[in-house]
């Protein structure tokens, strides 16, 4: 966006002035002035949204326009404008009108367009999704997550406030989708049963279960004197002797299977931030789990150099042969997250003898090699923290570690999103570079989190939606109708993918209706599978899909906003419908007074 001032100098302005006084003193008409000296300054206009929070990262929710001062390397910038995100909406316009869609009756036939209008976008929501991820977890804190999460809802769930609940086993399940009731939260969280379908999960023993059968080979080896070297011409992997063979045959499996496990929970993460990024705005995840193993291959070479020493491997060679792909699944995770606007916070609940702080085994075996001071427990526990805590670094969120105070940290987590602003400044149009940027915020302590790159979009493709919206029916509510719209696709514009027999995706699909004044009446959420037998080529190019929902509105104008997203963000979709509600429960076109 670029502003084009014009200043007027002030000697020249005084000077104008004066003539014109002189000449109304005499009683003559004033002398035509010369002409103003005019001055073009081209400036940009800078968007930001940061995060400002104190030493104990908790949010800052009032702060003032005149306590903010922002440069440029080195050059101070002016301010334009700084408000927190959740008063955004209401009361700012748009900077031009936006087109809306075809208007619907309830047989499908198309009725008057709805004109262009202008209308304040809808107003900032804080939005959150419960997610468990019971698969990577012991038992014991499982209740822990959910008396947390209860207890949240009770003292901190906000009137406005829009919530979800979803847990992880092999992919992810929406146990209740985005509500403002209360109630509905408390008794899904109630019920919500973590333990069923998800056995106990404790990663400090299967560790300790590993190295013992690593033991085992070296003992084994040991006791029968085998040599340590191998004869120049052993085929054996990537070992000097034949313990680390048999010690390669024992990480082989586990490699494999940490990097199933890794895959499945990166791509249920993807799933969610894919469907998620139907709704716009801000998306706060607060995930509670124990981590899953992104890098396999090195966590097991580190653990094998504890207990065999480095100078009896090929450690590059091994990490090589063990590599998979996760870490770059999980770097599409973040960049992803980052484009739909979701900040993960992480909640790790194990505690410091899971870290592996209290571990005081002796490897005797191997204390008379290289073994740089290795714990394979600790190991463990950073690998699989690290994935959690790089997951809420990248998306801008925190991470939490224990369960002391756990409601406190959820509570903090959930607050971060009152710390968000909207900030705009003045940038020099000349096409310079800006340097490197700042922000103080003239309070003891706060600490201002922005991305140091701009957030680059998500490279999905636009696809046509249409939406059929029918007649109102009878709301639940007094006074209120359910307003049916239907989201109807080309099937062969879905991203559809081979898997589980099938081909298909899992979208997200977001219907909201608000007031021209930016106030959102009512909101509708849908997480929906689409699965067809047929591959691409066999697939009838006529066939559509379908899918109801349904928003309860009082009489009234509208502009409703529709949006779809499939799980890995190829397309993302909107289309925008402006409508008035009679008392009667008919539809009109457009935004009647």
């Amino acid at each position: 966006m670029r502003i084009h001032l014009r200043s007027t100098p002030t000697v020249a302005l005084l000077a104008l002035l004066a003539i014109g006084l002189v000449g109304a003193e005499e009683g003559s008409p004033a002398p035509h002035p010369d002409p103003v000296l005019e001055e073009h300054v081209q400036v940009v206009l800078v968007d930001l949204v940061v995060r400002v929070v104190d030493r104990k990262g908790r949010a800052l929710v009032d702060l003032k326009p005149e306590e903010v001062q922002i440069s440029e390397g080195g050059q101070e910038r002016q301010l334009a404008y700084f408000a927190p995100l959740a008063s955004q909406g209401a009361g700012r316009e748009l900077d031009h009108a936006e087109q809306a869609a075809a208007l619907y009756d309830s047989e499908g036939a198309p009725t008057s367009a709805a004109p262009e209008v202008v209308v304040r976008p809808p107003a900032v929501q804080r939005r959150i999704v419960l997610a468990f991820d019971p698969a990577n977890s012991r038992q014991r804190v499982r209740e822990k997550w959910k008396a947390a999460a209860i207890e949240w809802a009770i003292d901190s769930m906000r009137p406005d406030d829009r919530v979800a609940i979803v847990t992880f086993h092999t992919g992810v399940d929406w146990v209740l989708e985005p509500t403002t009731d209360r109630e509905r939260v408390m008794a899904a969280l109630g019920a919500l049963d973590l333990d069923s379908h998800a056995p106990d999960r404790d990663r400090r023993s299967e560790m300790t279960a590993l190295v013992d059968e690593l033991f085992l080979c070296s003992d084994a080896y040991r006791t029968q004197g085998v040599g340590r070297s191998k004869s120049s011409d052993a085929t054996g992997p990537f070992a000097t002797n034949d313990a680390v063979d048999c010690g390669y045959r024992i990480v082989e499996p586990f490699a494999a299977q940490w990097d199933i496990e890794a895959s499945e929970r990166v791509l249920g993460l993807r799933t969610l931030v894919g469907q998620l990024a139907a709704i716009d705005g801000p998306k706060e995840v607060l995930l509670f789990s124990e981590g899953v193993v992104p890098d396999a291959a090195n966590l097991l070479a580190t653990t094998m150099v504890g207990v065999f020493g480095a100078d009896a491997m090929r450690i590059q060679e091994i990490s090589t042969r063990l590599a998979r792909n996760s870490l770059e699944e999980l770097t599409r995770l973040f960049r992803g997250a980052r484009s739909a606007g979701v900040v993960f916070h992480a909640f790790d609940t194990r505690s410091g003898a899971d870290r592996g702080h209290y571990d005081a085994r002796e490897y005797a075996p191997a204390r008379d090699r290289q073994t740089l001071g290795i714990n394979p427990v600790a190991e463990m526990y950073n690998e699989t923290n690290g994935m959690l805590s790089s997951l809420a670094h990248e998306t801008g969120g925190r991470a939490y570690h224990g369960t002391s105070k756990l409601p406190a940290k959820v509570r903090e987590a959930a607050d971060r999103f009152f710390g968000l602003y909207n900030l705009g400044y003045y940038r020099p149009g000349d096409g310079s570079s800006a340097g490197k940027l700042r922000i103080k915020v003239d309070r003891g302590g706060a600490d201002v989190e922005v991305s140091e790159t701009p957030r680059r979009p998500w490279p999905s493709r636009a696809v046509t939606l249409d939406l059929l919206v029918g007649r109102p029916e009878v709301g639940g509510s007094a006074g209120y109708h359910s307003l049916p719209v239907v989201f109807e696709f080309n099937l062969s514009d879905l991203p559809l993918r081979r898997g589980g027999g099938v081909h298909g995706c899992q979208m997200g699909m977001y219907l909201q209706a608000a007031k021209p004044d930016g106030t959102i009446v009512g909101e509708a959420f849908r997480e929906v599978t689409v699965a067809r037998d047929e591959g691409p080529k066999q697939q009838d190019p006529t066939m559509r899909v379908r899918q109801l929902l349904r928003v309860e509105l009082p009489p009234g104008p509208y502009r409703l906003r529709a949006r779809a997203s499939d799980d890995r963000q190829e397309i993302v979709s909107q289309r925008i419908v402006d409508l008035t509600i009679l008392p009667t429960g008919e539809v009109r076109g457009g935004l009647a007074p």
